[in-house]
């Protein structure tokens, strides 16, 4: 089994490392694609000369002995216009229109995901900022009402009316520490409630991609598998076989391994805010 993305991308860029990846992904299909569509059309224009040939060949002509050797040679050419013929329309659209599906259909799955992830991440990122600002301008607030405080004590060995004003400014500045406090509290409960959902809804995603990635190394695969099937007619003995073998020999949960630990930003999740 593969390691999963879910506990190896929690780090910083995780999401644009991955959509990198995706998009390799994304321009290997499209080459593929593009290789099957190339590939149909030699094919289609090799047989269109074929059949030039043959028809050239009905016109064949000499001593009556030569007939069996100019209707072996037109069985030959028709015999090789059938074979390529049959390559035509699978190369066209079950390899490459059809893995050219397969790549829009992942297209649209990821900019949904991507889309999603990058609000949920400005929301943490938002949630992060106020709870670190609130919590700068509580313990701001704190430090200066207890020097108010302290000075309001010394206060009383002034005159009455000095005393008067540094009571007044002593209460305002309790009351704005304990508004600040409040506020702060009020924010670390809300930014810890997010997190667990965060959490749940990014492995989601995660999990998502990962789905995405395997579903696309298993079709570019198996359309491998099949493109050496359908070329083992006409390719020399032993590269349509090779094709087919070295296909079926990819192990998909190797590559996705091997990819997480080379590319891995990190397992420790965001942790609770705490007061």
């Amino acid at each position: 089994m593969a390691l999963r993305f879910s506990e190896y991308f929690w780090g910083k860029n995780s999401f644009e490392v991955l959509d990198k990846q995706l998009e390799q992904g994304k321009e290997s299909l499209k080459l593929f694609s593009s290789l099957m569509i190339e590939r149909s059309n030699a094919e289609k224009n090799y047989v269109k000369s074929l059949e030039n040939i043959l028809k050239s060949a009905q016109k064949l002509s000499d001593y009556p002995n030569f007939e069996n050797l100019f209707q072996n040679f037109r069985n030959s050419l028709e015999a090789t216009i059938g074979i390529h013929s049959a390559l035509i329309l699978p190369l066209k659209d079950d390899q490459g229109a059809g893995v050219e599906a397969f790549k829009e259909d992942q297209k649209k799955k990821r900019k949904m995901i991507m889309t999603e992830a990058s609000k949920l991440n400005t929301e943490f990122k938002n949630q992060e900022a106020t709870t670190e600002k609130l919590k700068e301008k509580y313990h701001k607030l704190a430090k200066e009402n207890e020097a108010n405080q302290k000075a309001n004590e010394a206060a009383k060995q002034t005159k009455p009316k000095d005393q008067i004003k540094i009571a007044q400014k002593a209460q305002k500045s309790q009351l704005d520490t304990e508004k600040a406090e409040t506020e702060y509290k009020d924010q670390v409960s809300k930014f810890t409630t997010f997190i667990p959902s965060y959490q749940s809804k990014i492995e989601t995603f995660l999990n998502d991609l990962q789905q995405m990635e395997e579903d696309r190394l298993h079709t570019i695969k198996q359309h491998w598998v099949k493109y050496g099937h359908l070329t083992t007619q006409i390719e020399p003995t032993s590269f349509a076989p090779q094709i087919i073998q070295h296909a079926e020999n990819i192990n998909v949960d190797s590559c996705l391994t091997a990819f997480v630990h080379d590319k891995q930003t990190g397992t420790s999740r965001p942790i609770f805010s705490c007061f």
